[in-house]
């Protein structure tokens, strides 16, 4: 027979028990929300980083168009969740028409991916340095690109942008240059100097 004390001590139990979980929950749901906005910064960095290059370059900043974005984020998600990497949808579609699934415009579309580069500077600077990349950062027929980064996987980050040749109506205004730390960092602190000089 169960006196009240053991039926006390089990009520406690049970009560720490799902006191624990929430308290569980609630911090993964702050940690889910702090990686999230953390890949917002980590996205905004990336392209403001892009545009650094295309200004050396003598280019046009590409633009944040959100259609875009969507594409991106579908397809670095797709990465993490499925054991691939490469620019054909993880189902085996065509990259073209996934892209197209988010943005309907009759234009030119570039893609760039990566997988394991942990910071928005090692990305790029992976970027820049193949031929390939480069060519699709530094296209001139480029005017919007939408950024993803999706954690998980083999890798451990998956990297998608997806480049557009015309602005939509979800094309929202450019970047902001990155801080003076990253420039310096990429060796072009000078450059962002005599450039604001003018």
């Amino acid at each position: 027979m169960v006196n009240v004390e053991q039926r006390a001590r089990r009520s406690w139990v049970r009560v720490s028990v799902w006191a624990a979980a929430l308290s569980a929950c609630v911090g993964m749901a702050q940690a889910q929300s702090a990686a999230s906005d953390l890949n917002g910064v980590t996205e905004d960095n990336v392209l403001a980083l892009i545009n650094v290059q295309r200004e050396v370059a003598g280019l046009a900043p590409v633009v944040l168009d959100l259609y875009l974005d969507a594409a991106a984020e579908a397809h670095s998600l797709d990465m993490a969740s499925t054991p691939c990497f490469q620019h054909a949808s993880c189902d085996g579609s065509n990259w073209a028409d996934r892209v197209r699934n988010y943005y309907s415009v009759p234009t030119s579309l570039g893609e760039i991916i990566a997988a394991g580069y942990t910071t928005p500077e090692a990305v790029v600077d992976g970027w820049m340095n193949s031929p390939g990349h480069r060519a699709n950062i530094l296209n001139d027929a480029f005017k919007v690109a939408g950024v993803a980064l999706a954690t998980g996987g083999t890798y451990g980050t998956y990297w998608t942008v997806d480049f557009g040749g015309a602005l939509t109506a979800a094309s929202v205004s450019p970047v902001p240059e990155p801080s003076s730390y990253v420039l310096m960092g990429l060796g072009l602190a000078a450059i962002g100097v005599v450039r604001r000089r003018r």
